[in-house]
């Protein structure tokens, strides 16, 4: 399945309200007046039953937790307390389940590669200026880039363990 069929599965799965079907995207842009850096918080602030989705392309090496934008917006979302999910196409989500089922020991090697990937000073973005604000942003968090970096890798391992779990269930394992 495609990213988007991922995403849609999820939708389904979650049964999520269908204002909350539309996944939305915060892209950069040159807008006059918008501070495009702060948009993921005001919009997660204003919408308070939304749920951050991270559509991955792979369980075990998502590409996208090497973007410093998606890093960005899921540490929104988590300073938010909003519910962080993971997409997964089907395929993915079966081989995770059957990793943690059958390979216990590769499952938590798997868990712990996939948080120390996860790196905001290692993430980079398609603009230079982008990766500079963004970076900064980072730096002025409370604990600066490791507790955010901590943060992320906590939520994302907990996210991964939450789509396993409710795929192992509705696979009836």
């Amino acid at each position: 399945l495609s990213s988007s069929s991922a995403a849609s599965d999820v939708y389904k799965r979650q049964s999520l309200p269908n204002s909350h079907r539309r996944p939305t995207a915060c892209v950069p842009g040159e807008q006059g007046g918008v501070d495009w850096f702060a948009l993921p918080a005001l919009v997660l602030s204003s919408t308070p039953t939304m749920r951050m989705v991270l559509v991955c392309n792979s369980w075990a090496q998502p590409s996208a937790l090497r973007r410093l934008w998606v890093l960005w917006e899921l540490f929104c979302a988590h300073r938010a307390a909003r519910e962080i999910c993971i997409a997964l196409p089907s395929d993915q989500r079966q081989e995770a389940v059957q990793c943690a089922l059958t390979q216990p020991v590769k499952w938590d090697q798997a868990l712990e590669t996939l948080a120390s990937s996860i790196n905001v000073t290692l993430a980079h973005c398609t603009k230079p200026a982008h990766e500079f604000e963004l970076r900064k942003r980072f730096d002025a968090c409370d604990g600066g880039a490791a507790a955010a970096n901590l943060a992320l890798r906590r939520a994302c391992v907990d996210a991964m363990r939450r789509v396993v779990h409710s795929a192992a269930v509705s696979y009836g394992t």
